[in-house]
């Protein structure tokens, strides 16, 4: 508003009125930057404090929901892992439908999670032939254009920030069976009704098999050979543990151990830190912007993390008045471990829902204690096979052990490549 004089009184009334030399807003496009009021292209820009206010650990993942016709889909909770971002919809049915990434006016083909977002200044979402015309056919699927920090003209700021957080599941899993008693239950319930609509016998004869068959009665001669549960997996003081009446445990039948919850061997509160120091300022030709940043982003499943350090050094002179020289540096290296998430038996989550209450993380004796494990130390894991039996699900199969296993493998392996490194050295 234009400034305006007024003489003192008891009572002053000012009309404001607007100045006409009122700077237009600025968007970044891809030719360089246009006024707001000029551009008749389609293109949205998104402040990078908007995108700091979310403490994402991954720039795609922070654009959910800030602008219209762009869908980003988080299809894995695995600290750094990218989003897919479609810009009004899908354009292709063969071809990448991604969007071209241009960072500081330079097309980017690396890895998104490689850029701290902090580091951003503004993001800009060009969707239409008119923004995109000059990357031509890169920009079929749309461009995001992002634009680092610059220093400003004045004294030499130092910024230092640091984040703390944890990595949780606040929403349950699916509803399992979580009783051990109810598992045997409804296994002699199912090796009863075998025999008895299956096999022909009535309900008494069939009632009787099945308390014979529960722990893995073997009769090979009558063909009764692993019907059931393998004996070792008898946490109860007695095998005698249904009432045929019933099929419900019988009264006073007590337990000689607490199976171990899986839950508690493959989740965890995963811990997030984040530490940066940016150092800006510039004087009326020149100015410098640099960062520096770390990030160790724990998964709330065991195995999955992410650990990243950045820097980043901008630099801007003015060496005439019609030329000036920019550099833009950045460096990035980043480790990223990633479980077993596919549709199988190595999936933490399915395994969870699928493993069966009854069967322990650790093998036991027939006391009930856990078995020292004397060649690595601790105590043996449980694979679910023992005399020719599998159990029903993952025969064979121990996540917690893989990921023991997994951690001690890439640590071998690092230690024997420094190794090699020395001597040729």
């Amino acid at each position: 508003m234009q400034t305006q004089e007024v003489v003192i009184k008891p009572h002053v009334k000012v009309m404001m009125k607007s100045d006409a030399e009122l700077l237009d807003e600025v968007v970044v496009v891809a030719y360089g930057t246009a006024t707001k009021k000029s551009f008749t292209g389609s293109a949205t820009e998104i402040k990078g404090d908007r995108i700091a206010n979310k403490n994402p650990s991954e720039l795609s993942k922070a654009l959910t929901g800030e602008v219209a016709g762009v869908q980003v889909v988080s299809t894995s909770g695995q600290p750094g892992s990218n989003a897919s971002i479609r810009i009004r919809g899908l354009g292709s049915v063969n071809s990448s439908r991604a969007p071209l990434y241009v960072v500081d006016g330079i097309p980017f083909g690396s890895d998104l999670s490689g850029i701290d977002p902090s580091d951003i200044e503004t993001t800009t979402v060009l969707k239409d032939a008119t923004a995109t015309a000059l990357y031509g056919s890169r920009a079929a699927n749309g461009v995001i254009l992002l634009t680092t920090k610059k220093g400003k003209k004045g004294k030499t700021r130092v910024e230092a920030d640091v984040k703390y957080g944890v990595n949780t599941r606040l929403i349950p899993l699916y509803d399992s069976m979580e009783s051990p008693e109810r598992f045997v239950e409804l296994t002699w319930e199912g090796i009863k009704n075998k025999y008895q609509y299956a096999g022909g016998r009535d309900e008494a004869t069939a009632a009787a098999m099945a308390s014979k068959l529960l722990w893995g009665y073997d009769d090979p001669q009558a063909g009764y050979q692993n019907s059931g549960i393998y004996k070792g997996y008898n946490m109860w003081n007695t095998g005698d543990v249904i009432d045929p009446a019933t099929g419900k445990f019988k009264a006073g039948v007590t337990r000689k151990y607490i199976p171990e919850k899986w839950d508690d061997y493959i989740f965890r509160t995963g811990e997030k830190f984040e530490a940066s120091v940016k150092i800006s300022g510039g004087s009326e030709k020149l100015s410098h912007y640099t960062s520096f940043g770390y990030l160790k982003d724990e998964g709330y499943y065991i195995g999955s993390d992410f650990e990243r350090f950045n820097a980043r050094s901008n630099m801007s002179q003015d060496i005439t008045s019609w030329l000036k020289s920019n550099i833009n540096m950045a460096y990035s290296y980043m480790e990223m471990n990633k479980p077993g998430q596919g549709d199988n038996m190595n999936n933490g989550f399915q395994f969870v829902n699928f493993m069966p209450s009854l069967f322990p993380v650790f093998q036991r004796d027939e006391n009930g204690n856990k078995i020292k494990d004397n060649v690595v130390g601790g105590y043996m894991y449980d694979y679910g096979m023992a005399e020719g039996y599998g159990r029903p699900y993952a025969s064979g199969v121990n996540l917690r052990e893989q990921f023991n296993w997994t951690k001690m493998s890439i640590n071998l392996i690092h230690s024997m490549v420094t190794q090699c490194l020395k001597r040729l050295s």
